[in-house]
């Protein structure tokens, strides 16, 4: 499968996502209405992609001129995709973007100064499905952690099935929210 880039200095470039992809990439009429909605912020901003995926929402942000976008990803399979992506796009030696093999929550808490203007958070849908509002529950702890490494002024956008509420996020509040074909965006701060 593969996945364009929509707007910016990469526009209509190509990423590949892996044939037997477990998450759902976020599809262009999504990615075009969250970026949209992001226009005037993104420029210059720090982007947190925290659930990486085929790397479309970090790439993009960084297309339309993000000053730096941090990819998590915590599947191998995945993760080599974003490599290799990377190096197609000629952006495997730009100081931009970085790229980890690490879930959100682990790699974040070792790495605790890190703090972002946009979070864009698009789990896999089964995770939101499934996820419960209790301690245990890895997605619900990430989630709230994320709070914390949002700057003052910043945004978080949550991709959720569209079927589901929004969950609540310790100390941001839901702005707005809006459905497209499957998919529920978001927009707390």
């Amino acid at each position: 499968m593969k996945l364009r880039i929509i707007a910016g200095e990469l526009k209509h470039r190509v990423i590949e996502v892996p044939k037997k992809f477990s998450a759902h990439p976020m599809g262009e009429r999504i990615r075009a209405a969250l970026f949209n909605s992001l226009a005037g912020r993104i420029e210059r901003a720090k982007v947190l992609d925290a659930f990486g995926g085929s790397g479309a929402c970090g790439l993009e942000a960084l297309s339309r001129g993000a000053g730096s976008v941090l990819i998590l990803e915590k599947e191998r399979s995945v993760f080599r995709y974003l490599n290799k992506n990377l190096k197609s796009l000629s952006l495997d030696k730009d100081n931009r973007i970085h790229i980890s093999k690490a879930p959100a929550l682990t790699y974040l808490r070792s790495n605790q100064n890190l703090t972002f203007d946009i979070i864009i958070c698009d789990p896999p849908y089964e995770l939101a499905e499934n996820m419960k509002s209790d301690a245990d529950n890895q997605l619900f702890q990430t989630l709230q952690y994320l709070s914390k490494r949002l700057d003052k002024n910043g945004v978080l956008v949550l991709s959720w099935p569209d079927k589901i509420n929004l969950p609540k996020i310790n100390n941001l509040e839901l702005q707005k929210e809006k459905t497209y074909a499957g998919a529920k965006l978001g927009w707390y701060s």
